[in-house]
């Protein structure tokens, strides 16, 4: 007769209840889960969790994309969960992402038995450290035992997991999980004692804090002494980093080129942020405004323009990131401080008030005529210019976005117009990108992703082939009802090869480069259940018409581009800011 302490259970459920179990414990609150055999434990453990919401996607691919995205949004680590086999390695390119911008992701795989592998098993392929090369942890956890020893050591496992992925070095982690039938929970194969049970699940959780490094004294008198110091700043995902920085540029009196993905270009009160900052640097009077000292937060700049002016810099530069990322592709920099933002900005911040330091304006005035006189001349230059030029669509979308929303741009040209030609447009929106590894797949799971957790609403601006990458999503899309608002640029192929050199090889563009499709994306959104507007002319890009979405689901607006024509626009915006930035710097 069973003791009133010990209980039957299938050895395989109860050891991913007790992981399960643990999650919960440690503040886990999404688990993206893809159907399959092998990952029945698992699956079915987090199925009957009441803390832990439950993203039940078929495509392992977007399953990664879309934890991503929820990740991004959330600052806090989601669980993806797959069967063995290939499945497991349609979650590489999520992770490839979140592993280069930081975001925590608990991969769970299940897999075979270890002496299966390499015996022809069915649907069997080494998982062993799958991912070595993006992964921020690596546990294989063996068969399950229900033994005191091997339960402490899933809790000791899942904790370090969850610990290195959330904290002291964030990123995706990953975990095998080995599993012999049977699997499924009413199948009892073993006796387990309660109290054990519990005891293990409520063990105390330790957290480990990443060593960070303060600036010296002697540093911070070199920076507040310094007069000619510039501040470059890129994607954190940390807004209140990105305040932190531009509060820094302000004591400083130094001026704070903020990349287009940074949500500090869209701070409503900033007297120091430039966004017109490629378009400058580009500029021959870029030779005049060459800076002592640059100082540079967050991931590397958007722009050949900004990474060409710091790589042919004589300054002194110095990289600021929590984690001591080398953010570095001029490899110039000469210091890399591993240092909280917020703590660096701050300690300098202090310094200068304690020491009643007095900063000279001269510097940072010259690049705030300049962010002026550049910002006329963009006006003028595209004044009467259609949708069609895709520089003047990004800068139409951005000025009509409500207040509060979240952006999200794909990757390929989207980018770089935006960080161009965006402007000083000062609303207070967020900004999300896939610009770690800046591939084109999977941009639309992560945007739904930012949707689903946010209380605002979401807008991606993505280009056709980008779209047609991730077409699968729009059937989650539809299915779950997430509102999601898509500015689809459609130049009908790989516009922005047109704006290399291999442009000029005609004989084998056409046919390898641009690849046109010639697609109706209205049949496809329909098909998929989703909303389809073209929008043909300013008129139609009402803020009205954007900020309600009554439709309970996903829109697709459409804006077709001449990717001809947008380049010849960009060659001749660049000479205009060349031949007229000085004499309207002069009338300022």
């Amino acid at each position: 007769m069973m003791n009133r302490k010990e209980f039957n259970i299938n050895t395989n459920f109860g050891w991913a209840t007790l992981f399960v179990k643990r999650l919960e414990l440690l503040g886990v609150k999404d688990v993206c889960i893809s159907p399959g055999s092998r990952n029945t434990p698992l699956t079915l453990a987090f199925a009957e969790s009441r803390k832990i919401k439950q993203h039940v996607i078929i495509d392992e691919r977007m399953s990664g994309f879309f934890a991503l995205g929820l990740a991004k949004k959330s600052k806090f680590p989601v669980v993806v969960v797959t069967t063995s086999g290939t499945a497991t390695a349609e979650l590489y390119p999520a992770i490839v992402e979140a592993y280069l911008t930081r975001i925590p992701l608990i991969i769970g795989t299940a897999d075979r038995p270890e002496y299966l592998r390499n015996t022809g098993a069915n649907q069997t392929i080494n998982q062993d450290n799958l991912y070595r090369n993006h992964i921020r942890f690596y546990a294989d956890l063996r068969l399950p035992k229900l033994t005191r020893a091997r339960l402490e050591h899933l809790i000791n496992i899942t904790d370090k997991a969850f610990n290195i992925a959330n904290e002291s070095n964030p990123g995706p982690v990953h975990l095998n999980f080995p599993f012999e039938k049977p699997l499924e929970p009413n199948s009892f194969d073993a006796v387990l004692d309660r109290l054990l049970f519990d005891t293990v699940i409520n063990k105390k959780v330790v957290i480990n804090y990443p060593k960070l490094r303060m600036p010296s004294v002697k540093f911070q008198k070199k920076i507040s002494k310094a007069s000619r110091v510039l501040i470059l700043l890129g994607a954190t995902n940390n807004t209140k980093a990105d305040r932190a920085v531009v509060k820094l540029g302000e004591i400083l009196k130094a001026p704070v080129i903020a990349d287009g993905i940074s949500s500090a270009r869209y701070f409503s009160k900033n007297k120091t942020v430039i966004s017109n900052g490629a378009s400058l640097v580009k500029s021959e009077l870029a030779s005049e405004l060459q800076p002592d000292i640059i100082l540079m937060f967050g991931k590397a700049p958007t722009t050949n323009a900004v990474l060409n002016f710091v790589k042919k810099s004589n300054a002194e530069k110095i990289l600021i990131n929590k984690f001591g990322d080398l953010h570095d592709p001029s490899r110039t920099y000469s210091k890399l401080f591993k240092s909280d933002e917020i703590d660096f900005a701050g300690s300098i911040i202090d310094f200068i008030k304690a020491n009643k330091i007095k900063r000279g304006k001269e510097y940072l005035n010259d690049f705030l005529d300049c962010e002026k006189a550049i910002e006329k001349i963009k006006i003028q230059e595209s004044a009467n210019l259609k949708l069609e030029i895709e520089p003047k669509a990004i800068a139409a979308v951005l000025s009509v976005l409500p207040e509060k929303s979240n952006l999200f741009i794909g990757n390929s040209t989207p980018p770089r117009d935006l960080d161009t030609y965006g402007g000083n447009n000062r609303k207070e929106i967020t900004v999300y990108s896939n610009r770690g590894a800046s591939g084109i797949d999977g941009v639309i799971s992560t945007a739904a992703g930012v949707a689903v957790k946010s209380a605002h609403p979401t807008f991606l601006i993505i280009g056709d082939v980008s779209f047609l990458y991730d077409i699968s999503s729009l059937a989650f899309l539809s299915a779950n009802k997430i509102k999601l608002n898509i500015i689809l640029m459609n130049n009908n192929g790989g516009g922005i090869f047109k704006m290399l050199p291999i442009s000029n090889e005609k004989k084998y563009f056409d046919k390898y480069f641009t690849t046109s499709h010639n697609l109706d994306f209205e049949k496809i959104v329909s098909a998929f259940g989703g909303e389809f507007t073209t929008i043909k002319e300013m008129e139609d890009l009402s803020a009205q018409e954007l900020s309600t979405n009554d439709n309970n689901g996903f829109r697709v607006f459409e804006i077709i581009t001449d990717s001809e024509k947008s380049k010849s626009f960009r060659e001749k915006f660049s000479k205009s800011v060349n031949i007229k930035l000085q004499d309207e710097r002069n009338k300022n």
